[in-house]
């Protein structure tokens, strides 16, 4: 596996994320261990070392999606719970460096390390060979922990992709104990994706009670502000992010209204970029006729040609976070069964036409 930091200029910073170039000799057989599936149209599924823990269904006209979570209250960790003694190693070697409080700059690079090795070792990992970014995030809704200052990337670049922003879709067992749950505990749901998207959180398996082990110990941690960032996959095709590693901490987090540190881990394509011979000509000569001291008005300060410049001569490819997606076996009259055998659901439910609720429908 190679890595190298994401910077708005090399070994200069500010340090934005993780760059990752695997191949299958870095990945676990048979990776990924979990993946994103689809049945056209429109319907998706996700497997966790083959058990599907998600379904979703897109509108027909992408105004949002129905995404369901199984029912299933066993650990869904794809990599392996974070234990005490490995959460001290890496904050004991975070406090040796100038500055390691949670939310600087060198705690955001130690556990963006830590995430890609555990990742890649994991026989569970979404990580497939190609490239992958692995990114701080901007919470919404629950109170954040501070992110590295944004990078000063013009629109001609095409090299880094900015951290996304992520919201927590909260369901009634995130609010305060004594309030009634809805009959489907908010595993079933419509994310609308209205003009931005929907950018939503979802966990990925039940909530463990307040009162849980893991839970009571991350809490204390919560509450001296060095809760480890939780682990995040974005899937493109359902435009949110799973929760990958971190239900307890951030069930802990929200309990006690504590900050929380995100990382988004995102697949990667390049697309090649093809520059216009005639605009490039048509450039150049405009920059020349505006030089000569008879012109009317003052030529375009230097910053300006430059970047003028750069983004009609600039051949490296453009980057988007885009996600792989499978076949799904059985194909749609499979993601049908499968969704009506879930506990609570009726054949007449939207997530079956991909309609959304008459609430957003208007």
């Amino acid at each position: 596996m190679h890595w190298r930091d994401i910077e708005a200029a090399p070994s200069v910073g500010p340090w934005q994320g993780l760059d990752l170039q695997l191949t299958a000799a870095d990945l676990p057989a048979g990776a990924p261990g979990l993946r994103v599936k689809l049945a056209y149209p429109r319907r998706i599924r996700v497997d966790c070392a083959g058990t599907p823990v998600l379904w979703g269904h897109v509108h027909p006209q992408y105004m949002g999606v129905w995404r369901l979570i199984g029912a299933r209250t066993e650990p869904w960790e794809v990599v392996p719970p974070l234990s005490a003694a490995a959460t001290d190693a890496i904050t004991d070697a975070i406090s040796d460096t100038i500055d390691g409080a949670p939310g600087s700059e060198a705690w955001w690079k130690a556990w963006a390390r830590n995430a890609a090795r555990t990742l890649a070792a994991s026989p569970r990992t979404p990580l497939y060979p190609g490239s992958w970014q692995i990114t701080p995030a901007r919470a919404k809704d629950v109170p954040g922990l501070p992110l590295p200052p944004p990078a000063r990337v013009e629109t001609f670049s095409s090299t880094h992709l900015s951290p996304n922003a992520l919201r927590w879709a909260r369901d009634p067992e995130d609010d305060p104990p004594g309030l009634a749950p809805a009959a489907l505990g908010g595993r079933l749901a419509w994310e609308s994706w209205f003009t931005t998207g929907s950018n939503a959180l979802v966990r990925m398996r039940d909530h463990s009670p307040p009162d849980a082990a893991r839970v009571r110990a991350w809490a204390k941690r919560a509450r001296a502000g060095t809760l480890p960032p939780v682990l995040t996959l974005n899937v493109s095709g359902l435009d949110m992010y799973l929760l990958l590693d971190g239900h307890d901490r951030l069930r802990a987090a929200l309990l006690e209204n504590a900050p929380v540190g995100f990382l988004i881990v995102s697949a990667v394509r390049s697309h090649p970029r093809r520059p216009d011979v005639q605009r490039q000509e048509a450039l150049l000569h405009e920059l020349a006729r505006k030089r000569p001291p008879t012109a009317r008005r003052p030529p375009p300060s230097t910053e300006t040609e430059n970047k003028l410049v750069v983004d009609a001569f600039d051949t490296r490819p453009w980057m988007s976070h885009r996600s792989r997606a499978y076949p799904l076996p059985g194909g749609v009259e499979a993601w049908e069964r499968e969704v009506a055998a879930q506990p609570g659901i009726t054949r007449e439910h939207g997530i079956f036409t991909g309609e959304p609720p008459p609430s957003e429908s208007g």
